[in-house]
């Protein structure tokens, strides 16, 4: 807990508390006073990593909130997706690329809404190569040739015939 503030006097007095994340805490009934303190200790001992992850984003520009809300429910996997889309997102503002030029933060935020439906660039489908093997249309040149020859035959056979 960061602090404790109290509004009201007798029945209807209001306790808050705000956690380590500066989300406020309401509480009008002593029953939920359990309840909210286990919530704030479970965001309060975030996993290493995740607090990593969370410290990375505001230092991109995303608040504190935004990397808890974003982050708070992801996996581990989806945890090293949110790294590895970091790491591209880094790379991409160090090359001024126009992906991020018009608002960086906003790039960010949708790539780690979603990680799954982000594409990074190792997934990135390959298209056929054309150096890779014989081409399956001929070139120019080698159909210029076809054509001599065929005219040449053709030649060959309307001369045979006088």
């Amino acid at each position: 807990l960061s602090k404790v503030e109290y509004e009201g006097r007798g029945k209807s007095c209001q306790i808050i508390f705000y956690g380590g994340t500066g989300k406020p805490r309401s509480l009008q009934k002593s029953e939920q006073v359990v309840s909210v303190v286990e919530a704030e200790v479970a965001t309060s001992s975030l996993t290493g990593r995740l607090q990593q992850l969370i410290d990375g984003l505001t230092k991109r520009g995303l608040t504190e909130a935004q990397g808890l809300r974003l982050l708070g429910a992801y996996d581990e996997a989806n945890l090293d997706r949110v790294a590895k889309i970091i790491e591209h997102f880094d790379q991409l503002v160090k090359a001024a690329s126009p992906l991020v030029s018009k608002s960086p933060v906003g790039f960010l935020y949708r790539a780690v809404e979603n990680p799954q439906k982000f594409v990074l660039p190792q997934e990135q489908k390959k298209g056929p190569e054309l150096t890779s093997g014989p081409s399956q249309r001929p070139s120019a040149f080698s159909r210029i040739q076809i054509q001599k020859e065929l005219y040449y035959k053709w030649r060959q056979s309307e001369l045979a015939k006088l």
